[in-house]
């Protein structure tokens, strides 16, 4: 049994058509803010993913200029190395002596050292002296 007043055609009245229409722009309202919010979610999940996505091709980016830097630095620690060891041969070393005409001389009162290994018998029978004088003392008995 329907309660509900109708019109002969079957279609309801004028009251109940509104509140259909009324029901369906609320559905519709609803469905129409869950789309929008679903939008601005994908959107938000969107810029995130090209914003990390630019950050690690800047970080990539300043990686491969920092390895090139490396390569530079390498290369130029292998260069000095080269050079340390061709100054260190002796004959650029004879070269420069024989350019700047350096004669070859004793050493130096105050260049020579001398250090000795001593047993513990021969350590007892050695005076403690201050190193400048065992450094002359050597020097004299060196018959210099």
């Amino acid at each position: 049994m329907n309660l509900y007043p109708t019109r002969s055609n079957g279609i309801g009245t004028g009251s109940e058509r509104r509140r259909r229409n009324s029901d369906k722009a609320r559905n519709y309202g609803g469905f129409v803010v869950k789309f929008i919010l679903v939008i601005i979610a994908f959107m938000g999940v969107l810029v995130g993913h090209l914003y990390l996505r630019q950050q690690s091709v800047k970080s990539a980016e300043r990686t491969d200029d920092i390895k090139k830097q490396i390569m530079e630095v390498k290369a130029e620690n292998c260069h000095l190395r080269n050079s340390i060891e061709e100054l260190k041969n002796w004959s650029h070393i004879s070269r420069k002596i024989a350019q700047f005409k350096l004669p070859l001389v004793q050493p130096a009162f105050g260049q020579i050292i001398s250090i000795g290994v001593y047993t513990p018998e021969q350590a007892a029978k050695i005076p403690l002296t201050p190193l400048k004088v065992a450094s002359s003392a050597a020097y004299r008995s060196a018959g210099r």
